[in-house]
């Protein structure tokens, strides 16, 4: 889905930060903005989520989450 190698270069492209919660900051796709769901920088890894819109933090489901750049910052 992504030429993103690491946090870092996904970070050079200044993705748009939509909010953060649990420790988790979600951004817009650089390139494909609103158009495909949110990635998320949490723990130290990038993961593309399954949110359309930051999960509210009363949520009480986990938001869905794949590894996608299991490449440490």
């Amino acid at each position: 889905m992504s030429d993103f190698q690491t946090i870092k270069n996904f970070l050079s492209y200044n993705p748009t930060r939509i909010g953060s919660v649990g420790g988790a900051i979600f951004y817009e796709h650089p390139l494909l903005g609103d158009e495909t769901t949110l990635l998320a920088v949490y723990d130290g890894y990038l993961w593309d989520t399954s949110e359309f819109e930051v999960p509210d933090s009363n949520d009480t489901h986990f938001w869905t989450v794949q590894a996608w750049d299991r490449t440490r910052a």
